[in-house]
């Protein structure tokens, strides 16, 4: 996972993710900061992406996913 912050001073951490870990990312956080999986050379195995959002003006959760 590696995290980028979208505006000057431009700042980048990589975190080793382990299997099956979760990173929760506040919505605050979202609008200074990028964040994503790098691509890799060669095929590593089978990935599941979830992204959980709180609508503000009716407060249901929706949940979307790909594999």
């Amino acid at each position: 996972m590696v995290i980028r912050r979208k505006k000057a001073p431009y700042r980048r951490l990589a975190i080793d993710l382990e299997a099956e870990s979760l990173l929760v990312i506040s919505w605050t956080r979202q609008l200074h900061y990028e964040h994503g999986l790098p691509k890799e050379r060669s095929l590593v195995g089978l990935r599941i992406s979830l992204a959980f959002r709180v609508s503000k003006s009716t407060s249901t959760v929706e949940s979307t996913s790909s594999v």
